[in-house]
């Protein structure tokens, strides 16, 4: 008899083959049900986090029961119970001594309810892959059956010719999930070889002293930007090394003497910015792991002179825009070089305390890196003993903006 549970999991590390990653909290609605086979049954399980599609399952997963057992299934019946996921191929071969045939639109659909288990942003980026994977097969064979080991290796190479290895890697491992419901047995995609891409592709772009200079003074000079915010969301990027996503939710209550504090964060639903989705309407950081950053006592003098009541860099109560912040960034930094974006900022900071001599662990948990081979990669670009004047121009130009805000 099928029934429907909920689970709540705490946090957990999801391995899969040889990647492995960390999921936070989540509560996931469980469908179980029998498929009666002939000669044998088989009881199953499915899972999703939206209640509603677990109730459309549920109801479905009791017709399957009741209509199988009877013998009474028609191909449209298997088709729709093949395309929720409820049946897979060998049940068809059993059923009905053939496979039927699974649309590419039915392949797409699949993956974006396995998406959803995933991060809103890591979700969207993988849908889109999804999405021109089943465009390129497409128009090269009518069905995913079709799909061979030479095709996926002739996308591997059309691809890798216009894509970095590991951006090719990512979208070969949508394609290995895309393909999955279609070969349960022998995925041509899972056959085909990653491509050898390193791990440090490419060093942290850090500003040089003189950069790092240039670019305080084109930021000081375009401060009114952003709703007059632009200098404190610089200063909190330069100084604080946050990332974007944590600079742009930080909220008053997490400004201390001295120090930022980068934790979970209960939003409302009007501070969130357009594009912004977070479950339950909490932020949470990178790793989902909390820490405390220390930042020049000047530096958060000038935050809590802020008028703002939650939110500190956050105009009309609701936080700035990801892609108005890097745009406007784009525009202030292109005048000390064409490639400097927002996030250069962040390496910056990290760069200035390894060149000050600061311990890698020490810098590794200030910086909020999970792994102690991320800091490290910093360590190649700094040179030790280099002197920044960045910090002391940069509290005199604070201590004038405080004063014109008097």
């Amino acid at each position: 008899m099928a029934s429907l549970s909920r689970i709540r999991y705490g946090r957990r590390v999801v391995r899969r083959g040889d990647r492995a990653w960390e999921v936070g909290p989540r509560t996931v609605w469980r469908v179980r049900y029998t498929v009666p086979l002939p000669g044998r049954e088989i009881r199953r399980a499915r899972e999703t986090t939206q209640k509603l599609r677990a109730q459309v399952l549920l109801r479905e997963a009791e017709s399957l029961e009741t209509i199988l057992a009877r013998g009474a299934a028609t191909r449209d019946d298997l088709q729709r119970w093949l395309a929720l996921g409820l049946l897979v191929r060998s049940d068809l071969s059993a059923l009905l001594g053939q496979d039927l045939a699974i649309s590419w639109q039915q392949v797409l659909d699949r993956y974006r309810d396995h998406a959803v288990r995933l991060r809103w942003r890591t979700a969207e980026t993988s849908v889109a892959r999804a999405r021109k994977l089943v465009a390129w097969f497409a128009d090269r064979c009518g069905s995913p059956a079709e799909v061979t080991t030479e095709l996926v290796e002739e996308w591997l190479r059309w691809a890798s010719s216009r894509r970095a290895a590991n951006t090719v890697n990512h979208t070969l491992d949508v394609l290995r999930k895309l393909l999955d419901p279609v070969f349960p047995d022998r995925n041509p995609a899972r056959v085909v070889q990653r491509l050898r891409a390193g791990r440090q592709a490419r060093f942290p772009r850090a500003l040089s002293p003189e950069e790092d200079l240039a670019a305080l003074e084109a930021a000081w000079s375009c401060r009114e930007a952003l709703g007059g915010l632009l200098w404190p969301l610089y200063l909190v990027l330069r100084f604080g090394g946050l990332r974007l996503g944590e600079a742009r939710y930080l909220p008053r209550a997490h400004v201390l003497p001295g120090r930022l504090l980068i934790q979970e964060y209960q939003l409302r639903p009007e501070e969130i910015a357009a594009g912004d989705r977070f479950a339950r309407h909490i932020w949470q950081p990178k790793s989902y792991e909390a820490r405390a950053v220390p930042v020049p006592p000047w530096l958060t003098e000038l935050l809590l002179k802020l008028p703002a009541p939650r939110l500190l860099l956050a105009p009309g109560g609701r936080a700035l825009q990801r892609h108005v912040v890097s745009r406007t960034f784009g525009a202030v930094l292109r005048g000390v070089r064409p490639d400097l974006t927002a996030h250069c900022l962040r390496h910056t900071a990290i760069t200035a305390l390894l060149e000050e001599g600061r311990p890698v662990p020490w810098v590794q948990v200030w910086a909020g890196h999970r792994e102690v081979r991320t800091t490290m990669r910093y360590t190649h670009i700094a040179l030790e003993g280099q002197r920044r004047d960045t910090a002391a121009r940069a509290a005199q130009l604070s201590a004038a903006w405080l004063a014109s805000r008097r």
